[in-house]
């Protein structure tokens, strides 16, 4: 990342970190944790020329960048045909995303990296989610809770007494990467998903061993360190949709302009010209198995109906792409 790519990106962080609407996250697929708050809920901003950090009472989220961090923009689609998804990635490559890797309960030791002072002299225990490029770890100075851990040890989290004892004392969940660290201070949620800073942790998933979904667009030989999820034109931080937001859109817009595959975001720009132009499908030149050219097609396509409605001289231009897939 040269000088004035570090720039730029560090200027992402900084306008992110003071934008409510916007979400983080750190994690890998089954092991994650989600740095996400209300807009009522106080926080606490230092910037750096590396990145910084935010608390609220809530969690909190620490973003040092470093020189070879590659940033990629991008979109997806999601399974209702009216709606996308968007998200920022900051990936290293896998010997410099490399974290601790392990397999087993592990006593790290007092957590000196600890975003608030008062928590350096808890003790940070990896929970062994085997999670390459991100470690997995509860915080506590709770003696019931540090004697369950110790006992613990070396023993598959899952298969062990700790968990138990970790639900009951709800200590605070920490996920590290080479980028950065969230933590969790609320409880966690049983029911369902809190408001607010969240981790989620499933072992189901864990033992697929993927790092990503197949359509986040992690670049090969990299990890995710970090991902971004600026606030989305069509749906709140839970998921809930929303009318469409202009602002919303034409910020993410910039940001995919500046930080995006440069062929997707020409092939949207041909499909919104053809569009506007009231030209037919294959005006845009995009081939069948041209897969970033059908992925923008789609989307720039959704985005089009979400903008403008879902006008008749649509119709030609849904079979061409979404019939198609």
């Amino acid at each position: 990342m040269m000088a004035s790519e570090k720039t730029a990106a560090v200027a992402l962080l900084h306008r992110h970190f003071a934008d409510c609407a916007s979400g983080w996250s750190i994690g890998t697929q089954g092991a994650v944790a989600e740095f996400m708050d209300d807009v009522d809920v106080p926080r606490e901003i230092t910037a750096t020329e590396e990145g910084g950090r935010a608390v609220t009472d809530r969690g909190a989220l620490a973003i040092t960048l470093t020189r070879d961090t590659e940033i990629r923009a991008y979109e997806r689609l999601m399974r209702d045909p009216a709606r996308w998804g968007q998200g920022i990635l900051f990936c290293l490559p896998a010997p410099r995303a490399a974290m601790g890797a392990r397999k087993a309960i592990t006593e790290l030791g007092r957590d000196g990296a600890a975003i608030r002072s008062r928590d350096r002299e808890a003790i940070l225990f990896d929970l062994g989610v085997g999670a390459p490029h991100v470690d997995f770890c509860v915080r506590t100075d709770n003696p019931a809770l540090l004697g369950a851990l110790r006992e613990s040890a070396g023993m598959n989290a899952f298969a062990s007494p700790a968990m138990a004892a970790i639900l009951e004392h709800q200590p605070h969940r920490i996920c590290v990467s080479r980028l950065g660290r969230i933590e969790v201070y609320q409880p966690i949620g049983f029911e369902k998903t809190p408001q607010g800073p969240h981790t989620h942790l499933l072992p189901e998933l864990l033992v697929g061993g993927r790092s990503h979904s197949v359509d986040t667009p992690v670049p090969a030989g990299a990890f995710a360190a970090l991902e971004l999820h600026p606030a989305s034109p069509i749906s709140d931080l839970l998921g809930r949709a929303m009318r469409f937001d202009a602002d919303r859109h034409a910020a993410f817009e910039a940001s995919l302009r500046e930080f995006g595959r440069p062929d997707y975001v020409a092939a949207k720009a041909r499909v919104r010209a053809a569009l506007a132009g009231g030209s037919a499908p294959a005006a845009v030149g995009i081939a069948a198995d041209d897969g970033v050219g059908q992925l923008a097609a789609r989307v720039a396509l959704r985005q089009w109906r979400s903008m403008r409605g879902d006008a008749a001289a649509l119709a030609a231009w849904r079979d061409a792409f979404e019939a198609r897939a």
